[in-house]
């Protein structure tokens, strides 16, 4: 505020305070000392290349009420104006000034370096306003346009850059998606490759275990067999050789009595009734003896034959139960190495004998007739249908004999 007249020599300035006014005496004139925002527009203004050029800038200035001599010039020139009118000098003022700048820069200076322009327009400005009273308290340039489109071509250069370098980047990255993508595929193909490679190994080694288990079974089998039919030649052996001893025996028998009888003939001539008698009764003797001793060798034949069929037995049973135990053995090698999946594969091989054996009594019928409600199939793929139900319930029975998920297994088995 500042008061005149009565009692002052001078004006007196009060600074947000208050004063003692008698009217008619005192005259009191309000100056406002906050902060005016300036919209500072310049539109079509030539450059120092000739080119028309609008700019928008923004300005916030205020009283200098801090040095005085600066204060008395703002009273000077605003006591009493309105904010409206005091915003409209200045305005033009920062306008003329804000013009004057853009003549000497180019439109590229301008847009390139906004804070050098706006350093210049304040650096300029500054001097009238503070003629006035007034301080720039800050001036920035808010937007830089062109009527004839000079910036957007300037731009264009620029822009085209851009895209070039947006295509390039997006071109590069497609072209490294494209190789991981294919080096992706070129692991994926290796790897199921070398999967592929590994199982038919092992298939193959397992091939191999199973053609030398049962090779090892029928050479065991064959030497069993060979076991077998030399026990029996021996046998049959023997028994030639004890036969043709009993022959033997059987002719020196003969052959004793032929002597016998002869040395009888001698003595009947001498006498018919003694020799007769002694000749019978030695006959007997000789008889008797031969028939014990025929008995005894029989016998003994016939113990002997007896103890080497056991023993050929004996040891054919020993032979076929080694041959059978190392079969086991193999079997169980087999199922150990093999696990479950061997033991599926046995009761897989069973599931046709099975089904022969489900469909045996349909085989031993003379006459079947079929009697259908309408409802589905009808005939012979009727019958099959029933096998196949009671083939079905095949696999729970294993499941409560054994505790094989049967079905489960063999999927597992065939996931390999």
């Amino acid at each position: 505020m500042v008061i005149s007249g009565v009692g002052y020599s001078r004006p007196k300035c009060i600074r947000g305070g208050r004063v003692f006014q008698i009217p008619c005496f005192h005259t009191v004139s309000k100056l406002r000392m906050n902060i005016m925002t300036l919209q500072v527009h310049s539109i079509d203004v030539n450059c120092a290349t000739g080119v028309n050029i609008t700019l928008n800038g923004v300005a916030q200035v205020k009283i200098n009420g801090v040095d005085k001599g600066n204060l008395n010039l703002a009273c000077q020139h605003f006591l009493d104006m309105k904010e409206d009118e005091m915003t409209e000098i200045l305005t033009r003022t920062m306008e003329g000034h804000q013009r004057s700048i853009i003549s000497t820069m180019s439109v590229e200076e301008v847009f390139r370096d906004r804070i050098k322009f706006a350093e210049r327009v304040h650096e300029v400005a500054s001097i009238d306003l503070m003629k006035m009273g007034i301080q720039i308290v800050s001036y920035t340039l808010s937007s830089v346009k062109t009527s004839n489109g000079y910036l957007e071509a300037l731009g264009k250069p620029a822009t085209a850059l851009v895209i070039r370098d947006a295509r390039i980047g997006e071109a590069n990255c497609t072209r490294d998606s494209d190789i991981a993508t294919a080096q992706a595929n070129e692991e994926k193909d290796k790897a199921v490759y070398a999967s592929n490679k590994a199982i038919e190994s092992q298939q193959n080694v397992r091939d191999l275990v199973v053609e030398e288990n049962k090779k090892e079974i029928n050479r065991v089998k064959a030497i069993a067999n060979n076991a077998t039919r030399l026990a029996t030649a021996q046998m049959n052996q023997s028994l030639v050789h004890e036969r043709m001893a009993i022959e033997l025996i059987e002719k020196k028998g003969e052959a004793r009595v032929m002597d016998q009888e002869l040395k009888l003939q001698d003595k009947f001539l001498t006498s018919d009734i003694k020799i007769q008698a002694e000749t019978d009764k030695y006959i007997k003797e000789t008889e008797a003896e031969a028939s014990k001793i025929k008995d005894i060798y029989e016998a003994e034949a016939e113990a002997q034959k007896i103890q080497m069929v056991g023993d050929a037995k004996a040891e054919a049973i020993q032979a076929k139960a080694q041959a059978e135990a190392k079969a086991l053995q193999l079997k169980a090698n087999a199922y150990e190495q093999y696990g479950k999946a061997a033991l599926v594969g046995e009761v897989i091989k069973t599931l046709p004998k099975m089904a022969c054996e489900v469909a045996q009594p349909l085989m031993a019928m003379e006459k079947v007739t079929l009697i259908s409600s309408g409802n589905g199939h009808v005939g012979v793929h009727k019958m099959v249908k029933e096998v196949m139900t009671i083939m079905n319930e095949v696999p729970h029975g294993v499941d409560s004999i054994t505790g094989i998920n049967l079905k489960a297994e063999i999927q597992k088995v065939m996931a390999r």
